[in-house]
């Protein structure tokens, strides 16, 4: 839920096709995730699955 505010901005307005093409050009994926990771907190449900998955990587037979 967290990731889909960053959803709002680009509902609102009129964004033409010449905006939207800069803003994919210039927005790479690695800069996008350390934003997220420094401006979105995680989520229990993201603590959760991070828990869950440790716990599931020290089971007997896996690395």
């Amino acid at each position: 839920m967290n990731r889909t505010t960053l959803l709002i901005p680009a509902l609102c307005g009129n964004l033409d096709k010449a905006v939207v093409i800069q803003a994919l050009s210039h927005a790479r994926h690695i800069d996008l995730e350390i934003w997220e990771k420094e401006n979105i907190p995680y989520t229990v449900r993201k603590k959760r699955q991070a828990f869950f998955d440790s716990v599931e990587s020290q089971k007997a037979g896996k690395l």
